[in-house]
């Protein structure tokens, strides 16, 4: 795999590989429900999302990546973005993380199961992914974050594959 980029509001150091990363979302019912179910669907060849770092394929989305992740949790932390090298990543399409997110919460259970089997192992040409892997090394110091007109643009790609989830979601319901 070639490099990948990864944003985020602490800083990298080159070369370094600083080992499995950990998350614990106790303080957050609905994401640690999220989180669970989703690893409960994973299969064995991929990452687990609980132990994973997670990058970008392009500067532009890693930074567009943090910077909805920060508005989302109101965090007006400064980032940072860096290239990495990943081995062996697991690849899943970002859309689908909110969908099986409300599928969860309005209990329609069949859907995220349906949602979560893509995620895993996408069928579809998605544009934006998230690449995961309990390993991840710097290989370069930190990179200029993208401007604003450059993170805008891959939000082009975010909603062509919103509007892709919604045609999946849409042929699903049409074949049920």
């Amino acid at each position: 795999m070639g490099l990948l980029y990864r944003a985020t509001t602490r800083l990298m150091n080159i070369g370094a590989n600083p080992g499995t990363s950990s998350y614990d979302f106790s303080q957050n019912p609905e994401r640690q429900n999220f989180e669970g179910f989703l690893e409960s669907k994973r299969p064995s060849m991929s990452h687990s999302r609980l132990a994973s770092w997670f990058a970008c394929d392009s500067p532009e989305r890693a930074a567009r990546y943090l910077e909805v992740q920060l508005d989302y949790d109101q965090d007006s932390r400064e980032g940072f973005l860096f290239a990495v090298e990943m081995p062996s990543p697991s690849k899943q399409p970002i859309v689908l993380v909110d969908a099986i997110v409300r599928a969860l919460r309005e209990d329609e259970s069949a859907t995220a199961d349906y949602l979560a089997n893509e995620y895993w192992q996408p069928t579809q040409p998605w544009r934006f992914w998230e690449y995961t892997s309990d390993e991840i090394s710097t290989v370069r110091d930190r990179l200029e974050l993208p401007d604003v007109i450059a993170r805008s643009a891959v939000s082009m790609d975010y909603a062509s594959d919103r509007k892709r989830l919604n045609e999946f979601l849409r042929l699903r319901a049409d074949s049920v």
